[in-house]
């Protein structure tokens, strides 16, 4: 599987976090330019008014993102009403964008959520999905589904709706400056990024620090 192009992008990211265990970050405000990056005529993936959107960019070969992915998961269990949680995958292109066109797939058919932490077990722990092969891929999902077989699951993959949405999410990812993952975005005008001082709670304590920012704005 080409997952090394992607997997090149985010060495430097990968170095740096360790060790998550023993990171803690002060209470000082987040900082640009490190903590996080000011996106320059940057956009919401879905801009609704009055809403903050909150978009995390994984990748399901991505180690580090199916450690943040529980972390994450019970972080935005505890968002306030007006906050949109997104989880976007990586569009690097190669054999990685199979694992995109699969999510979507899911998304679509109401699965997404939850298969999304079996197949960060099911890449890392259980050795599978390793050539993200889009049948295998496909007959995972299918798995979770009482509407749609493998086949099906595979005729959506490669459906013309699927190219869309790989395109808007690819954009979004363009525009938003995503070299690796995981990364988030905030309203489309912050990126943000996890650091050695604050591991994987200070990403997401400066996510809660740009979202009364936006939230204050509006």
């Amino acid at each position: 599987m080409e997952t090394c192009t992607m997997m090149l992008r985010t060495l430097v990211f990968l170095a740096a976090l360790f060790p998550l265990a023993a990171c803690a970050q002060s209470t000082q405000d987040a900082r640009q330019g490190v903590e996080y990056h000011v996106i320059e005529n940057g956009q919401p993936l879905d801009p609704k008014p009055g809403r903050v959107e909150v978009v995390e960019v994984f990748s399901y070969a991505c180690g580090f993102c199916a450690q943040l992915e529980p972390v994450i998961t019970a972080w935005s269990k505890n968002v306030a009403d007006d906050v949109d949680v997104v989880h976007l995958p990586a569009t690097f292109g190669g054999a990685i964008d199979n694992f995109a066109r699969g999510y979507f797939a899911a998304s679509s058919l109401g699965i997404a959520e939850e298969s999304h932490r079996p197949m960060f077990q099911a890449f890392h722990s259980e050795n599978r999905m390793r050539q993200a092969d889009p049948d295998e891929i496909a007959e995972f999902y299918a798995g979770f589904s009482d509407e749609a077989d493998a086949d099906r699951v595979s005729q959506m993959m490669k459906s013309f709706s699927m190219n869309a949405r790989l395109n808007r999410a690819r954009q979004f990812s363009v525009r938003s400056g995503i070299d690796g993952t995981p990364q988030i975005v905030v309203n489309g005008k912050y990126r943000v990024v996890a650091t050695r001082e604050g591991g994987f709670e200070g990403m997401l304590r400066t996510v809660d620090q740009l979202i009364e920012r936006e939230r204050a704005g509006n």
